[in-house]
């Protein structure tokens, strides 16, 4: 940064970085090493070597990543976003943004291909790296194909919070795990969504939140079994009770909810995750429309009985009269 000042103003440099580093590359080494207090990195020719070296793997990152990117990165850092968090620099919701994260090599690396979507492994394997970091690389990169598939199938829902902790520490065996297994709870979800979406039901919200406190495990995994089997019970119930009720059912159901009010009725107890609720509801639905048509004829028969009663009654007093007026 000193550097493209000093050029804004016209100022000379004291000397190339990359001219300087070749010169001095026989004391060479990791430069995520450099400084930390090892007897082998405590020495002035180190430090000259490292500082160019330093310098100019910086300016050859910005050659790939822009100047624009750098500044993203280190807003980003600035704002306490992870490398996997997606919030953009200044956001309100940023993760931590009130404790930024010390900038180690590892972080930089990540932040720096999470800006700018190029592989920088080969620039920090060569220069930066010593093991083991250097021996993890090729599992890194898989683990950040696999990352991507992810984010790409888990869509608006985003990477579970425990994938984007994993990736970040570096985890990435453990992280692949994990990724396996919400790669294959989203595809259960995805045959779920099109399940409830010909039902006309909507998802309820603590599926997305289990999903991403939970990453398809445990939790998340018997939720969606039990969202399943009610969309399953609801659709059920949706068919044999069908549209609207015939006279016979009506007269049945005369006084009380109709089955296609209770089924609404749990469709919205379904979308809050009520999913207690919205199973009374269906069962409720069900028994109503199994006992309308019995209870509409027992009504019909109570009704018909008494017109009889009344006609019968009606007619003897008609006789009567007849009768006394002769």
């Amino acid at each position: 940064m000193a550097d493209r000042t000093a050029q804004q103003l016209g100022l000379a440099r004291s000397f190339d970085p990359a001219e300087q580093a070749r010169a001095n590359a026989s004391v060479a080494i990791p430069l995520a090493t450099w400084g930390n207090g090892a007897a082998d990195t405590a020495d002035a020719a180190v430090d000259t070597w490292a500082y160019a070296a330093s310098w100019d793997l910086c300016n050859r990152l910005v050659a790939v990543v822009g100047q624009d990117g750098m500044q993203q990165v280190l807003l980003r850092v600035q704002d306490g976003i992870g490398a996997y968090d997606p919030s953009a620099p200044g956001a309100a919701t940023a993760a931590g943004a009130s404790t930024p994260l010390p900038l180690d090599s590892r972080r930089f690396l990540d932040q720096l291909e999470q800006v700018s979507g190029r592989d920088l492994d080969a620039l920090f394997g060569d220069d930066v790296f010593a093991a083991p970091e250097r021996d993890v690389l090729a599992t890194r990169a898989a683990a950040r194909t696999d990352y991507a598939a992810l984010s790409a199938a888990a869509g608006d829902w985003g990477v579970p919070d425990t994938i984007r902790s994993l990736m970040a520490g570096w985890h990435f065996d453990e992280a692949r795990g994990a990724m396996a297994t919400a790669s294959a709870w989203l595809l259960q979800r995805d045959d779920f969504v099109a399940q409830i979406r010909e039902a006309g039901l909507a998802i309820p919200a603590r599926l997305r939140d289990l999903w991403r406190s939970d990453g398809g495990d445990t939790a998340a995994a018997a939720e969606l079994r039990a969202e399943v089997a009610l969309a399953s019970a609801y659709s059920g119930a949706l068919e044999d009770v069908g549209d609207d009720p015939n006279p016979i059912e009506r007269l049945g159901l005369l006084g009380a909810a109709t089955p296609q009010q209770l089924l609404g009725t749990a469709a919205g107890l379904f979308a809050d995750g009520d999913l207690t609720g919205a199973a009374d509801q269906i069962s409720r639905a069900v028994t109503a429309d199994r006992d309308a048509q019995a209870t509409g004829v027992v009504r019909l028969a109570i009704i018909l009985a008494i017109v009889a009663v009344v006609a019968a009654a009606a007619t003897l007093l008609w006789r009567r009269r007849r009768t006394g007026a002769t």
